[in-house]
């Protein structure tokens, strides 16, 4: 997917004066929506708020936690990579400790993507196709994915949608939820795409530095435009 013109739901008027887009359908009858921005941006509350209105969520980072369970090639391929220190004692992956490693090197970062990029990429594209033979109603599906864009996954996707924030918010979400340090939370932020370069490849962009109900009400306007509704 080539990158172009943002439709920007921050103001909950903006969606109405937005040019419609052409529907791709990639996975007929599904419309398939990714949904992506910065880690700690609210992604999951908005997928939530998708969820709510009547829309099928898969989840790529729960998928990525699947293809690391003990037996599976990833983590064996990961124990090669990294070493048995990032196991835990009942053969599971110790995710905290492993992200602290690659999220403070950039070469251990693409070292873990390519081992889990590839096989994320190919069970959500087996999800798809079992929703596309039995679709859901409605029949649209939203992929949540911090990474959507930067693992090359765009082009699995329809429509792709933005959650934005203010950087200091997230780094005070992420020291307050997640127990990071400043600088490990600073670390996370900086190793990801920048948000202006997210921003090329969105269809609708989310703002979720205002209230809960602000958000709430700009999904409402993307929800509208993607069911065609009023």
């Amino acid at each position: 997917m080539r990158p172009h013109r943002v439709h920007d739901h921050s103001d909950p008027k903006a969606h109405a004066e937005a040019s419609a887009h052409e529907t791709r359908r990639n996975w007929p009858p599904l419309l398939v929506v990714g949904l992506t921005g910065g880690i700690a941006s609210g992604k999951t509350t908005v997928a939530g708020m998708f969820r709510d209105l009547g829309a099928t969520v898969l989840n790529a980072d729960h998928l990525g936690k699947e293809i690391v369970n003990p037996g599976e090639p990833a983590l064996a391929e990961l124990v090669l990579a990294f070493g048995t220190d990032f196991l835990k004692s009942n053969g599971q992956l110790d995710r905290r400790a492993l992200g602290q490693r690659v999220f403070s090197s950039r070469r251990d970062l693409q070292k873990l993507n390519r081992v889990t990029h590839p096989r994320i990429a190919h069970l959500l594209a087996r999800q798809l196709t079992t929703l596309a033979r039995t679709p859901p109603t409605p029949a649209i599906v939203v992929v949540e994915a911090a990474v959507l864009i930067e693992a090359g996954w765009a082009p699995l996707v329809d429509r792709i949608i933005v959650v934005t924030v203010q950087q200091t918010e997230q780094a005070a979400r992420l020291i307050a939820g997640s127990g990071l340090t400043a600088d490990q939370a600073w670390s996370r932020i900086r190793s990801q795409l920048p948000v202006r370069e997210r921003l090329r490849y969105a269809d609708h962009r989310i703002s979720n530095s205002g209230s809960l109900n602000d958000t709430a009400l700009q999904v409402a306007g993307v929800w509208q435009q993607l069911t065609g509704g009023p």
